[in-house]
């Protein structure tokens, strides 16, 4: 994850009949990590996010069963297209609006 601008990828499968599935089942793992690189996995501390300094949380797994349209039928996945990604900025910046 060093240097990883992204904390996840958008994206779709395309089965071997050039569809899209019906449906997902997605499981995901991840890790948070603060503004200084350091590293926190949930699942073996229990840190509150909050006390975290600008967190970011960076999909490390990503596990999916995939779902027919047709009853009883397997989806076969052909093809993965990546179309995006997800990244949060923190701005140190602070710009005032007027209200009135």
């Amino acid at each position: 994850m060093k240097n990883r601008e992204y904390e996840s990828l958008q994206f779709r499968i395309i089965d071997d009949s050039e569809g899209y599935p019906s449906s997902m089942e997605m499981k995901s793992e991840g890790v948070f990590v603060d503004k200084n690189g350091i590293k926190y996995d949930m699942k073996k501390y229990l840190v509150s996010y909050a006390k975290i300094e600008q967190p970011r949380y960076f999909f490390t797994v990503l596990s999916m069963t995939l779902h027919s349209n047709k009853a009883g039928e397997k989806v076969i996945p052909k093809k993965l297209e990546i179309f995006g990604y997800n990244t949060t900025k923190y701005l140190d910046n602070v710009v005032k609006i007027s209200l009135k």
